[in-house]
């Protein structure tokens, strides 16, 4: 009895003590809880399994059973259920041991100041993948598989990226062009179709966008396929501008002068380039001004500044006791109307207006 129980008891003291290093190993990498909490509970089972079988005498006759179960993959190659049992288990240990080391590469490679930010998440994704592939690849040498059985899965998997995964693949591919081509840098303030923020994540099938009213998930394919302007490409200054109307009586370039100066002394606005104020249009109510200034913290967003600015210039227009026009309709009434919702409208026949016709 105690020979029969020190096998339980010695698997589970291993089990625990190897699953206490690694947490404490892999600690550092919040993204390998799940993958270590996997490998753990598929190894408990497993070994729990065969210390029952082991404990009740019929553990050679079950991994002899095992063995005998075959079946093919990839037409000639033939595998038994305890080797497929073994990949499984060769897999999640090769697939965690190499997520850890991609984590601990990528670590390295965000804390390299010689390396552009796009550069490093290019080099830390190509790391990841190509681990995965090596893992993945030694694990079925290990158990002993063919590897040229994986053929029959790379042609379907090649098909169903023709067919069914256009769009995943797409944004896969545009991504790896953003980063490589730099059109758009982490920190970068875009316009992509009608969303506006700063570039915070460059992802694998989507670009992650922070504004005020908080993140944006845009598809890569859209930021390589559509216009998108980019605020931050030559310089990190910003531009912010508003447009406000002023009287006709107003002289256009004493209200110049007055815009330019209320935004001047805003704060967050540059003096160089320095604010302007120009003539844009002379509209129905009024004359049109637009008003432009430079920030140099986009991140912080614009609509702050633009509210200043226009609190700034509708101040500064009253002071001056410049107007500013809303639009008016003047109503015209013509012809005779009734004295009262009571009377009737003069009565003209058919006649009068024959007779009216003759005397034109």
């Amino acid at each position: 009895m105690l020979r029969l129980a020190l096998v339980p008891l010695f698997g589970i003291t291993f089990l625990n003590f190897t699953f206490y290093v690694l947490r404490r190993v892999m600690s550092g990498s919040g993204q390998l809880h799940g993958m270590l909490l996997l490998v753990e509970k598929v190894l408990t089972t497993l070994v729990w399994a065969g210390m029952a079988l082991y404990v009740l005498g019929v553990l050679a006759d079950v991994v002899a059973w095992m063995e005998g179960v075959r079946f093919s993959i990839g037409g000639k190659e033939k595998i038994n259920l305890a080797d497929t049992l073994m990949a499984v288990v060769w897999i999640l240990l090769t697939v965690l041991v190499a997520l850890w080391f991609g984590s601990w590469l990528e670590e390295r490679l965000m804390r390299s100041a010689n390396l552009d930010g796009n550069l490093k998440v290019v080099l830390t994704r190509i790391s990841k993948a190509l681990l995965l592939l090596v893992s993945l690849l030694l694990s079925l040498s290990l158990v002993g598989i063919d590897l040229t059985v994986l053929s029959v899965f790379g042609g379907a998997l090649g098909v169903g990226l023709g067919l069914g995964l256009q769009k995943i693949a797409s944004n896969y591919i545009s991504g790896f062009i953003i980063l490589l081509d730099r059109s758009v840098k982490l920190g970068d303030q875009i316009t992509v179709d009608k969303y506006t923020g700063i570039v915070s994540q460059i992802r694998t099938r989507y670009t992650v966008v922070r504004n005020g009213d908080g993140e944006t998930l845009v598809p890569n394919e859209q930021l390589v396929a559509q216009p998108v302007q980019n605020h931050s490409f030559s310089n990190t200054n910003v531009r912010v501008a508003t447009r406000v109307q002023a009287d006709y009586s107003a002289d256009p370039e004493t209200v110049i002068a007055l815009l330019t100066a209320c935004v001047r002394d805003l704060p967050r606005v540059l003096s160089d380039p320095e604010p302007a104020a120009f003539l844009v249009l002379f509209a129905d109510s009024g004359i049109e001004y637009e008003v432009a200034v430079f920030v140099a913290d986009p991140q912080n967003g614009k609509l702050g500044v633009q509210s200043a600015m226009n609190r700034a210039i509708w101040r500064t227009l009253r002071a001056h006791g410049i107007s500013i026009p809303y639009p008016q309709r003047e109503l015209r009434v013509l012809g005779e109307a009734p004295l009262s919702a009571t009377d009737p409208p003069p009565s003209k026949t058919v006649a009068d207006t024959a007779n009216a016709a003759s005397a034109a």
